[in-house]
Formats: C-alpha cells, structure tokens, sequence
C-alpha cells in the first residue's frame, strides 16, 4: 500500500511539473489499482478481524460496536475531508501523507498486534490488559489462576484418594443410589 501511495505521490509531482499526459492516465490507474488490491489484502479485512480476535466472548459484542463505530466515523471523516486535505497538501503531497499514514500503522500493528494463532481469547485479552494497565482485569485473572490451581489440587486429592482405594481394594461408587454390600 505504501509503494503504490508513494508511486502516486511520485507520478502526480511529476505531471504538476510537465504538461505532457501521454501515459500519465494509465498509470495512476494501476497505481491506484495496486493500493486497493493491497488494502483488500491487508488493512481493510484487518479493520474487522482483529477486533473479533483480540475481545474475549464476555465483552466482544460491546467492543465489536465499539470498534464499527469508530471504523465508520473515521471513514465518514475521511470521505468529508477528502478533497479540501488533496487541495490544500496538493495531491503529491496528499498521497505522501496517506503513505506516512499506512507506515504508521504498520509500526503499531507490528508493535501491538500479538500473534493470536494457537492462543485462547483469555491469553489475549491478558495480553492486552498487561499492555493497559487494566488493573481490573488482571485482578480477575489472579483470581481466576487461584480457583483453576484449587481446582486442580482438589482433582489431584480426589484421584490420589480413589487411587489409594483401589490400591487397597476397596471399591466406593460414586453414583448416589449405589449401595455396597
């Protein structure tokens, strides 16, 4: 996307300069053609998948509409100011600011966005409470790890008791209506 918006950039300073268009038309076509098939790739579907990845199921439909309201107020924000921003930059200096955008983003994406293959909604919603700061949730994650180690111990217990049972040959139903004889 940064490519095709710099080739852009670099193709409209040029026609600013000269009065000859001969091919000039074609390739800001694909020029234009590279960014939208590199947006459709990348930042476009991106805008909808992480959001849906990264929330936890407890909270995803609140932060999905979060999310899709703040996608449509920037693109509504975008579209409005579309033609004064390319007026007042000059369409140059326009494409160069949407490519100093796209690098922008892409720094934040690789410096923020984790790698969510493999790893559970709780490990990334712990990953992004650790990032925040999110007291509260971190909070309910140490008190989540100590009801699963409990859990686990009382399993253990269990299992070592049933084992030393039958070590000893004792045989202790565990269904309510079972007597023994």
């Amino acid at each position: 996307m940064t490519v095709a918006l710099c080739l852009l950039s670099f193709h409209f300073s040029k026609t600013a300069d000269s009065s000859s268009s001969s091919n000039s038309g074609s390739f800001a076509a694909y020029a234009l053609a590279a960014y939208l098939a590199f947006f459709s790739l990348g930042m476009g579907p991106g805008a909808w998948l992480i959001p849906s990845e990264v929330f936890s199921t407890a909270i995803r439909a609140k932060a999905m509409a979060v999310a899709t309201t703040t996608n449509r107020i920037a693109a509504a924000f975008m579209s409005s100011t579309f033609l004064t921003a390319a007026r007042v930059l000059t369409w140059p200096g326009f494409f160069a600011v949407l490519a100093l955008v796209c690098v922008f983003v892409a720094i934040l994406v690789y410096a923020f966005v984790p790698e969510t293959k493999g790893r559970s909604l709780e490990d990334t919603a712990l990953y992004f409470a650790t990032i925040t700061r999110d007291e509260q949730i971190l909070q309910l994650e140490k008190q989540l790890q100590l009801v699963v180690a409990e859990r686990r111990e009382r399993e253990r217990q269990e299992q070592t008791s049933t084992t030393t049972a039958a070590d000893e040959g004792i045989f202790v139903s565990q269904h309510p209506t079972a007597t023994i004889d």
